[in-house]
């Protein structure tokens, strides 16, 4: 996106881990998009959370490994 457009924004996932190194594991909503690694998600509030660092487990429902900016602060784990 270029500074200034608008984006859809939805529901991904949820987080299910967060690690001592300030990375999360998110894991995928049933029917929700494929995520590329380095893919943004967001917060609810619109606020960057991370960048999508690896994607693993099953291709139905699959886990994203998000790189968390040592700055921000990720929602305790679910």
């Amino acid at each position: 996106l270029a500074p200034g457009q608008l984006a859809l924004l939805r529901p991904v996932g949820a987080v299910s881990a967060r690690l001592d190194g300030g990375g999360l594991v998110v894991r995928a909503l049933a029917g929700a998009p494929v995520l590329d690694e380095q893919s943004v998600l967001f917060v609810r509030s619109g606020q960057p959370l991370g960048r999508v660092a690896d994607v693993f487990g099953p291709v139905a429902a699959p886990f994203f490994l998000v790189a968390v900016p040592r700055a921000a602060d990720p929602p305790p784990p679910v």
